[in-house]
């Protein structure tokens, strides 16, 4: 494996939550935005001795991630990407296994395309997650798959937060309980281009490759 800056390869396209008494409720950490006292965002999560983490600092919900092997060596075949999940409730002495499904319409195939290292939320935390593994062997130029989760409810979690405001004052709502991950061999555009458009202007990779070198 090999370590790689996480701003280069992931990029993204306060409502009052409701309080559900009792209960242990999961969501995608990246669909709830932070007020701006809240900001930055960080979550991380250890597995197997590797601490993933994610941290932005968008005040609206993030819809998705996106990953791409472009820069990355050749002989490194895989890539692991962290999806981050957040509970809404009480912290356990012991790790707790997720529940989710694999939904119909991602067009890359589990086992062939990808591995779901991890789903858990880890003992005394409130933040856990996915630990994917992302295979770069049925990527081509031009080709982009994609993996749509689906927290569901089992004995640790129930999943009852469901939608959420897509950002402050919006009247269009985003699901807390799905997520979408992409992934290609091509360059995408780095998270926060866009706030920094007025001196960059649209994104190319020409100009990302003047701005690594």
């Amino acid at each position: 494996l090999v370590a790689v800056p996480v701003l280069c390869f992931i990029s993204c396209s306060e409502d009052k939550l409701d309080t559900f008494e009792g209960e242990n409720n999961i969501f995608f950490s990246l669909k709830k935005w932070p007020t701006p006292s809240e900001l930055p965002q960080r979550f991380a999560m250890e597995y197997e001795g590797i601490e993933y983490w994610w941290s932005y600092r968008l005040t609206k919900a993030i819809e998705d991630l996106s990953a791409s092997f472009q820069f990355i060596p050749i002989e490194y075949t895989t890539l692991k990407v962290y999806v981050p999940v957040s509970l809404m409730g009480h912290i356990s002495e012991t790790d707790r296994n997720i529940g989710y499904r694999v939904l119909p319409s991602s067009t890359a195939v589990e086992g062939e395309d990808f591995s779901i290292l991890a789903a858990f939320v880890p003992a005394d935390k409130v933040d856990g997650g996915f630990v994917v593994e992302l295979s770069r062997k049925n990527l081509r130029e031009g080709v982009t798959l994609k993996i749509d989760f689906e927290l569901i409810p089992n004995e640790n979690f129930e999943t009852n937060f469901t939608t959420i405001a897509k950002e402050p004052q919006s009247t269009e709502t985003t699901s807390m309980t799905t997520f979408t991950l992409f992934f290609s061999d091509d360059t995408i555009t780095p998270p926060l281009w866009s706030a920094f458009s007025a001196y960059f202007g649209t994104f190319s990779k020409k100009k990302l490759d003047i701005l690594l070198n």
